[in-house]
């Protein structure tokens, strides 16, 4: 049996892999299964076959109950081992493998599947079953097997064959209901607390039991009738079962079986008559008797001290859980005795009398009360004990100067027999409750007041069923009459304008059906008495919701905003009506671009024509005053009308492929003159990652470019000018990057105040009469709106004395192409087109202005003098003359009476078949001059 839990406890430590432990297990039930069979072929009848007490069929059975039939594999091999060494047949050897397989299979699958069985053994339900199943009905199974391989292999005679069924079943039976039985109480009973006298008194028992066995079966004393002393052991092991536990008590009854065995075996003790079969059935009944009467008694004990047990919890329980509330429960009996109390009433006594209050005390006898109090009290247990049922408060105080207090009481009869014996009393501490419940409603009271002041409508809603309360400021909001029936939720909802419908339902599934939604705020339309809408500002909250977030109330406030809203509406089509007036003013200045300019365009042309003409020095001076004091209008002009373009909405960008390196290039050209003539030197730093070609709308970008550059060359007075630009990111799978634009100067530099000052429109740095550089103001203006427009923004960093630095990406479509750098400029490939047959070259100019149509012609001439120059004042004479005399190229003036140059445009390409003739746009306006038709 030792061996047996070491065994069990030895694979705790092997490798944790179930197949291993599996195997080591297997093993070792076979080792002990062949032992106990060795053990018990000592003591056979039938050629070391059939024995009188057959061990492993205990130790197949419990194995099986307590690890799983799948442990059945080392019964097998226990089997097989311990018959195949007794020379037997091999036959022989297979039967019995099989008996002793298939009886613990039977007793585990019908205990296990078949009925409620608890392997401890501690039951009397268990133990019938265990005694009926396993010992009594396997084992015959067993039987007949074996035997029957005996009789096939010629081991046995038929004739004998029940005679030695009885004898197999027997062994197999008491081997199962003395080791089987001990190894499951054992196992699942396993750890032994003994104090030290329990200890010496179980060794004083097991030494009795060993001497009285020892005497009876092995005949120490012939002169005693020792047959007379047989049941004395009984006494001993009722005493193990009723003092011991029922492992001890089995254990020693299975010590005192063991002698027995052996005793009759070694042909002593009163169980040996001379005759096996005598002898066996003796022997059987006396094992049978003391395992079943001392499992019947140890299991009796133990339910019985479960039970015993659970009353004790029970109580222990009920202890713990009536004196762990803080609420008061008691009970007195028909004279007003205590009878019962847990501590919180008890401390609540002595805390109001002082004194401490025992079982057996009247309650009505504590004089810390007042006679009204007792009364009070009295009159509540005469009503209990005459059968009531009550329930109600009670608020006073102590005579020694307690806080008022208020508890909420309930009393019940207790009976007994159909008889009232007392009154069970069960009190809760409501102070704070009910102090909380008068300061509720003081503030309840308050806000009502404070809503009805300051012209709030209250409303509370019960969500679960629909009722809706509100107060009478929220009824006459509406022109309802607060005597009137109230609203309920559908009757508020139906007065909510269709429009605004929709917002309580976003705001029910956003907030209120929503478990984290707290609070809200809108604004409606409600329908008024009189027919007509106000507006409303609804604001609430889920003050109360259940355990799933479901909600059960929601309370809030109305406020009248009608006279608000139609201030904001006035205040709204003001500003409208500001808006168009400024738009209109923008798009009168748009408009007036063509007027302006057309006239300055003209002094322009014909004062640089002059220039050029035969003039004295006094003359060209005076001319280059005029030209210079023109530029400078029409720059500022272009400035003016830009911005008042693009406040008016009228400024679009155009996208096309541009040679970036190209347009630097125009644009460093165009600036470089100015540059050089105050000895600045611009630089231009392109890396050769930066792609040639850009998707943009090459006027605009060229427009910031110059302002900048011109700007820098104005604030400039000695130094270097630098231009880099530079790649920031590439996308090679989209064509895409963000390429990054510099302009650094030398200059005087702008202050960390003014930074944010240089980008507001018609704002200057410096707005003194004697300042020093002039200008409108708007370059940069007009720089950071173009660039607003393409998603970028102008960037700057600048320093007194030191100079500026400014910056911006635009992030475009590219495409890389060939790089060629000479000296920091990029060099363009440029091709002079000649006009071929300049003789027959036909210009046809279109323009309702006389003194520009004179301008052009005029330009032309000097350009190319052979040519033919046609002419005509609007649209309709332009398609006229170009279907008469089909011209080379068209100057097409873009606003003109009748028909303007885009519309003329668009009829002369319907007329064109074979060819596309070139028609360029020219305007003294801000109209768009890229648009394509």
């Amino acid at each position: 049996m030792i061996a047996f839990f070491i065994a069990i406890n030895i694979q705790k430590i092997v490798l944790q892999n179930n197949i291993i432990v599996y195997c080591f297990r297997v093993i070792l039930i076979s080792i002990l299964f062949f032992l106990l069979a060795k053990i018990g072929l000592t003591f056979s009848f039938v050629q070391s076959n059939i024995t009188l007490f057959w061990l492993p069929s205990g130790l197949g059975i419990a194995v099986l109950l307590i690890l799983g039939r799948k442990y059945w594999l080392g019964s097998s091999i226990g089997a097989f081992l311990a018959n195949y060494f007794t020379e037997a047949p091999i036959g022989f050897v297979f039967a019995a493998v099989i008996a002793n397989t298939l009886e613990p299979l039977i007793s585990h699958f019908i205990l296990t599947y078949l009925f409620d069985f608890n392997k401890q053994l501690s039951r009397l339900k268990d133990i019938g079953l265990f005694l009926f199943f396993a010992v009594l009905l396997s084992p015959i199974l067993s039987a007949f097997v074996g035997v029957t391989g005996l009789c096939l292999n010629g081991m046995l005679e038929w004739k004998r064959f029940f005679d030695a069924a009885f004898s197999w079943w027997a062994g197999d039976a008491f081997g199962i209901l003395t080791l089987g039985a001990l190894l499951l109480t054992w196992f699942f009973h396993f750890p032994i607390k003994n104090t030290l006298s329990k200890t010496t008194e179980g060794l004083i028992c097991i030494l009795c039991i060993v001497a009285i066995q020892v005497i009876i079966y092995f005949d120490f004393n012939l002169f005693l009738p020792v047959k007379y002393f047989t049941w004395f052991i009984f006494p001993l092991l009722i005493w193990a079962s009723i003092r011991f536990s029922q492992k001890v008590a089995i254990a020693f009854a299975f010590i005192a079986m063991i002698i027995a065995v052996v005793g009759t075996i070694n042909n002593h003790g009163p169980f040996f008559t001379g005759s096996i079969n005598s002898s066996l059935i003796l022997l059987y009944s006396f094992i049978s008797v003391i395992m079943v009467n001392t499992l019947t008694l140890t299991a009796t004990i133990a339910e019985r001290l479960e039970k015993e047990n659970a009353i004790i919890n029970l109580n222990r329980e009920r202890d713990t859980l009536f004196n762990s509330t803080d609420d008061f429960i008691w009970s007195v009996d028909r004279n007003f005795n205590l009878l019962s109390a847990n501590l919180a009433f008890i401390e609540r006594i002595e805390k109001v009398s002082g004194k401490t209050l025992e079982k057996g005390n009247s309650l009505l006898q504590i004089h810390s009360y007042s006679p009204e109090i007792l009364k009070f009290w009295q009159n509540l247990y005469e009503r209990a004990l005459a059968g009531e049922s009550i329930k109600t408060e009670f608020t006073g105080a102590a005579n020694n100067a307690l806080s008022k207090s208020s508890i909420d009481l309930n009393l019940k009869p207790i009976y007994r027999d159909n008889t009232i014996i007392g009154a069970a009393c069960f009190g809760k501490d409501i102070t704070e409750r009910k102090r909380a419940e008068e300061s509720q409603k003081k503030s309840e009271q308050q806000l009502r007041l404070a809503l009805s002041g300051g012209e709030l409508g209250l409303w509370d809603w019960n969500f679960s069923t629909s009722e809706l309360d509100m107060n009478d400021r929220w009824l006459t909001m509406l022109g309802l009459d607060p005597g009137d029936p109230k609203p309920n939720i559908d009757s508020w909802s139906s007065r909510v304008h269709p429009e605004d419908i929709g917002k309580l339902y976003t705001l029910t599934n956003n907030v209120i059906l929503n478990p984290n939604g707290k609070n809200f705020e809108t604004e409606i339309r409600a329908l008024h008495k009189d027919g007509n809408y106000i507006w409303i500002l609804d604001k609430g909250a889920v003050v109360e919701r259940d355990n799933d977030g479901n909600p059960l109330r929601i309370v809030g406030t109305h406020m009248d905003i009608t006279a608000r809203k139609l201030a904001e509406s006035d205040l709204i089509k003001a500003k409208e009506q500001a808006e168009a007036a400024n738009k209109t003013k923008s798009e009168f200045l748009a408009n007036m671009s063509h007027e302006i300019k057309t006239p300055l365009n003209a002094i322009i042309g014909f004062t640089d024509l002059l220039v050029i003409s035969n003039l004295n020095d006094t003359q060209r001076q005076y001319l280059n005053i005029v030209l210079q004091s023109a530029n400078s209008l029409l720059e500022l002009l272009n400035d003016v009308l830009d911005f008042s373009k693009i406040e008016a909405g009228k400024l679009e960008l155009h996208m096309e492929k541009v040679d970036l390196f190209e347009l630097i290039n125009q644009v460093v050209d165009v600036i470089n003159f100015r540059a050089l003539a105050k000895g600045i030197q611009i630089l231009l730093a392109i890396p050769t990652n930066t792609p040639r070609f850009i998707w943009t709308d090459p006027i605009r970008l060229r427009q910031i470019m110059i302002n900048l550059l011109s700007n820098a060359v104005k604030f400039t007075t000695h130094g270097q000018i630098k231009i880099i630009i530079e790649t920031n990111y590439y996308n090679p799978q989209n064509m895409d990057a963000n390429i990054n634009f510099s302009v650094q100067d030398t200059g005087i530099g702008i202050s960390k105040e003014n930074q944010v000052k240089i980008f507001e429109a018609f704002a200057q740095v410096d707005s003194s009469n004697n300042r020093k550089f002039r200008g409108t103001g708007l370059g940069l203006t007009i720089c950071n709106d173009l660039l607003a427009l393409m998603n970028s923004k102008l960037e700057v960093n600048s320093e007194l004395g030191v100079g500026s630095i400014f910056t911006f990406s635009l992030f475009l479509k590219v495409e890389y192409g060939k790089n060629i750098f000479i000296q920091n400029k990029i060099e363009i490939d440029k091709t002079v087109n000649e006009v071929p047959n300049g003789n027959k070259f036909k210009v046809l100019v279109v323009d309702d202005d006389l003194v520009n149509l004179s301008l052009i012609k005029t330009i032309i001439r000097n350009i190319l003098p052979l040519a033919t120059i046609l002419d005509a004042a609007n649209g309709k004479e332009a398609i006229e003359v170009f279907t008469k005399e089909q011209p080379d190229i068209i100057l097409m003036d873009i606003q003109m009476p009748e028909m303007n140059g885009h519309e003329a445009t668009v009829e002369i390409r319907k007329l064109e078949r074979t060819r596309d003739t070139p028609i360029i746009a020219v305007t003294a306006g801000t109209t768009d001059m890229n648009k394509k038709e």
